[in-house]
């Protein structure tokens, strides 16, 4: 005889224990009915089996999400170049490092300056960089917990959290293992969240939540720097001689020492999706 799943209470129990079963006889001489012994075979419930019998638990599925980030600069480059023939020229046009690029399309040395800039301007060289070939879009991973749970209670499990999604969380969520250390709060961004009916239930719903680690932490303010374009002079050297002849204006962007912090991303609480592990499938 199969026990069904469902007589499977916990995870990697044994279901209902085999009996001895008191079998009647037919035979009416006999004072004590007859004694058999029958093998009961079972079927271990599934996690999703388990979550069903269980409803408002939850456990953890582990992915890899992927980003883009916009590489504008590097850290600096390797030696290789010799600049001995170059130095006059490069000190008539006040040209600190060959590695940076200028209006001569000289490049090559170890840079003395903290970063290899890749677009944008150069405020070493006073020049600017353009992509013209390829992309400066580099692809990063990003671990991701998906919380898989099967709810009877939509109000508490899943409606407070729609909103949520780009949020990330205020407290630590226990429930997300990061050995050897502890979830703390800041490092997970919720980045979806849906819902399904279960086949054949009226009342039950599959729950899914999709967070992203962060271990630099989700709070960290964007910080910006006022510009103002200003008129600033500069020396004009003549070609052979490098001296000076004399001077020109040119407009700069220049900074004002203000600075402004936004706090773009918030916060949530998330301690009912964190409860959901309490006693689940996926116990320490």
């Amino acid at each position: 005889m199969l026990i069904p799943a469902e007589y499977t209470p916990f995870p990697g129990s044994t279901g209902k224990h085999a009996e001895v079963l008191m079998v009647a006889s037919s035979d009416p001489n006999r004072r004590r009915p007859t004694c058999a012994v029958v093998t009961l075979d079972y079927r271990p419930l599934i996690w999703d089996e388990w979550l069903e019998a269980n409803p408002n638990h939850a456990v953890l599925l582990s992915q890899t999400g992927a980003y883009g980030e916009r590489i504008r600069a590097l850290p600096g480059t390797a030696a290789g170049f010799d600049d001995s023939f170059w130095t006059p020229t490069l000190d008539m046009y006040g040209v600190k490092d060959v590695n940076t690029p200028n209006f001569l399309g000289i490049t090559g040395s170890a840079s003395s300056s903290s970063l290899q800039v890749i677009e944008g301007p150069d405020p070493e060289a006073g020049t600017e960089w353009e992509v013209t070939s390829g992309t400066n879009y580099v692809t990063k991973y990003r671990p991701i917990y998906e919380v898989y749970a099967v709810v009877d209670d939509l109000d508490s499990y899943y409606y407070p959290y729609v909103a949520t999604c780009g949020c990330y969380n205020d407290v630590p969520l226990e429930g997300f293992p990061l050995w050897p250390e502890l979830s703390t709060e800041a490092q997970w961004l919720q980045v979806s969240a849906s819902m399904a009916p279960r086949p054949g239930s009226k009342r039950l719903y599959t729950c899914r939540f999709q967070f992203m680690l962060d271990m630099e932490r989700w709070d960290r303010p964007c910080i910006s720097t006022e510009l103002r374009i200003r008129n600033v002079k500069e020396p004009v050297y003549d070609w052979e001689t490098g001296e000076i002849v004399g001077e020109r204006i040119i407009a700069k962007a220049v900074g004002t020492g203000n600075t402004r912090s936004t706090q773009l991303i918030h916060s949530a609480n998330f301690f009912n999706i964190d409860w959901m592990f309490v006693d689940s499938w996926m116990k320490d």
